[in-house]
């Protein structure tokens, strides 16, 4: 039996990209990048939730406007950990959560691969 009650997939995106500046928001087929990514994460069968976690405005305004849920965060985070830990906090997240962090860079993210994360950490339960 696992430890976790429910499996939450965070997203960490952030707009002041050092190699690509504004790369969340770029458009493929007129959809932002960040948003290809949570709605593919929300075709997961074993995740009970989908959140993207940033320091701006203009990314939660995009999201909101494709029904996703964010959470604003603090902009000194050094990295995505960093900043997926303060939305942890921030909406109550604990270690009875599974926490999935799924990079904001990768539009094509199968949700089968998620499943499968999240398949083996249940069956494995680690401490952490």
């Amino acid at each position: 039996m696992s430890k976790f009650k429910s499996s939450v997939i965070m997203i960490p995106a952030r707009l002041e990209s050092s190699r690509l500046p504004g790369k969340a928001l770029l458009n493929i087929c007129n959809v932002p990048m960040i948003v290809h990514v949570a709605l593919r994460c929300q075709r997961s069968n074993l995740a009970s939730r989908v959140i993207v976690c940033t320091d701006s405005v203009e990314i939660c305004r995009r999201c909101n406007n494709f029904g996703i849920e964010v959470c604003l965060t603090g902009r000194d985070n050094v990295n995505g950990t960093e900043r997926i830990a303060e939305a942890c906090n921030r909406l109550g997240l604990d270690e009875s959560n599974l926490i999935i962090d799924v990079q904001g860079d990768e539009p094509l993210v199968d949700p089968v691969f998620v499943d499968d994360v999240i398949e083996f950490h249940k069956k494995n339960n680690f401490d952490c």
